[in-house]
C-alpha cells in the first residue's frame, strides 16, 4: 500500500505503475492487473536480492523504482541501500542530467530536483507511509 501511495495515491488505472515492468506502455494496466504485476515484479526483486546476498528491505523498495540494476549496483557497494548510493546511481545513469522535482522532500534536501533517472528519494517517500 505504501508503494501504491507513492506511485499513484491509489487513483487511476495503473495504480502501481507496473505496466513497464511487464514490458507494456506506461499506464496500460487496469488496477487489479497493476497490483498483480507489481507483486510479480517485487517477488522477482526479492529473489534477485537473495541471490546477491542483499538483506535490506530499503534496497528492495528503491529497486522497485530504479529497477533490478540497482540491486546489482549495491551488491558491489556494501549490500545496503543508502540515499547516497541511490543518488550516485541516479547520477551515473542519468549522465548527471537533473530535472525539477517539486516534492517537499526534495525541496528540503536540495531545493527541488532529482536526476533524470528514477527517483533517488523513492525509499524515503515510501517509508513515510509505513
Amino acid at each position: 500500500m505504501a508503494i501504491m501511495m507513492v506511485e499513484s495515491e491509489g487513483t487511476g488505472e495503473d495504480v502501481m505503475q507496473s505496466s513497464e515492468s511487464k514490458g507494456l506502455e506506461l499506464n496500460s494496466l487496469e488496477p487489479e492487473e497493476s497490483i498483480e504485476q507489481a507483486c510479480i515484479y517485487f517477488a522477482a526483486l526479492v529473489q534477485m536480492a537473495d541471490e546477491l546476498g542483499i538483506d535490506d528491505d530499503k534496497a528492495l523498495i528503491q529497486a522497485y523504482n530504479f529497477g533490478p540494476g540497482y540491486l546489482t549496483y549495491i551488491a558491489k557497494h556494501g549490500k545496503k541501500h543508502t540515499e547516497e548510493l541511490a543518488i550516485e546511481y541516479a547520477k551515473e545513469l542519468s549522465g548527471g542530467e537533473k530535472i525539477r522535482y517539486l516534492h517537499l522532500y526534495a525541496i528540503r534536501k536540495n531545493g527541488g530536483w532529482i536526476y533524470k533517472f528514477g527517483n533517488m528519494f523513492y525509499d524515503a517517500l515510501v517509508e513515510q507511509y509505513l
